[in-house]
């Protein structure tokens, strides 16, 4: 199975096994970290920008209307 006891420091270790499987899970933690940033920067980009749009989009509107109205 592995050394739980290590000589050289006297602390219990992990067996390499296990050691292992705790690796790649916190290489899979950091991984969705990264992209859960990603994601939530992208995102923000887009609200950002379908929000300028939309505020010019109604903006364009009243003046429009604005104009139509002899303003």
């Amino acid at each position: 199975m592995g050394q739980l006891f290590s000589a050289e420091n006297s602390e219990v270790v992990a067996p390499k096994k296990h050691r292992s499987a705790f690796l790649l899970l916190g290489f899979l933690l950091l991984f969705a970290l990264i992209c859960a940033a990603l994601g939530a920067i992208i995102l923000a980009g887009l609200w950002q920008g379908l929000s300028d749009l939309f505020s010019g989009f109604l903006r364009s509107i009243s003046d429009s209307i604005r104009e139509a109205n002899g303003g």
